[in-house]
């Protein structure tokens, strides 16, 4: 999310293209920046669009437990 916070602008966007990622809509929040062309947001559509394999909904993998980090502790089942 670093690069989105060098596009600037409008924060209510910004916030709402932040949470659309965090959820793994790539499509919506690319979509949120359709009417604004401005150099840095190009930037980041091309940075977005280049990684969007990488972008997975990383709430629904909070709410499953799903660690994102390398440790995974012993007693923790995964297998659900």
């Amino acid at each position: 999310m670093e690069n989105l916070e060098q596009v600037g602008g409008d924060r209510r966007r910004l916030a709402r293209v932040k949470a659309l990622l965090w959820s793994g809509k790539v499509d919506a929040a690319l979509k949120e920046f359709d009417d604004w062309e401005y150099p840095l947001v190009d930037n980041f559509r091309a940075y977005v669009t280049k990684h969007r394999h990488r972008i997975v909904n990383y709430g629904d993998r909070e709410e499953r437990y799903i660690l994102l980090g390398k440790s995974v502790p012993a007693n923790l089942n995964l297998e659900s």
